[in-house]
């Protein structure tokens, strides 16, 4: 279950910055302001739905969650780039610097995600994954008949 909640923070957050460069090209940074207010939400929406699907406790989906978010950063934000000529995948050694990357994630995904301009929306997605973690706050509340 672990692994589940590992790679459904790191589709959650990275998949939708993906999508926007692929959607809009160029332009794709000026969906950073609204995927900044957007990603936290949705975060802490879909992992409600899982936690609670699945019943699972709160505290270890949200810690592989952050894992997999902050862990796979380096390899996201590397794709995104290669839509850009010269950049992400198209540069000889990426292979050896994401090995790396991975390996030294805190600092890599943070000095990266500054340089995309995705740091606000991954620092508030960190926030809004904590108080999942260490809250009972519910967006909703499930009824049953």
């Amino acid at each position: 279950m672990l692994i589940r909640a590992f790679a459904l923070g790191s589709l959650m957050f990275w998949l939708p910055i993906l999508l926007m460069r692929i959607l809009f090209g160029n332009a794709w940074q000026l969906m950073l302001i609204p995927l900044t207010v957007a990603l936290p939400a949705f975060i802490y929406f879909a992992l409600q739905l899982f936690s609670d699907h699945f019943n699972q406790r709160r505290l270890p989906i949200g810690l592989a969650s952050l894992l997999g978010i902050w862990t796979l950063g380096p390899f996201w934000i590397t794709l995104v780039n290669s839509f850009e000529p010269d950049s992400g995948f198209h540069v000889s050694g990426t292979l050896a610097f994401l090995t790396w990357g991975t390996l030294i994630f805190p600092f890599t995904t943070f000095s990266m995600a500054v340089y995309q301009g995705s740091i606000f929306a991954l620092l508030l997605s960190t926030l809004a994954v904590a108080i999942f973690s260490f809250t009972r706050f519910k967006i909703f509340t499930r009824h049953t008949h």
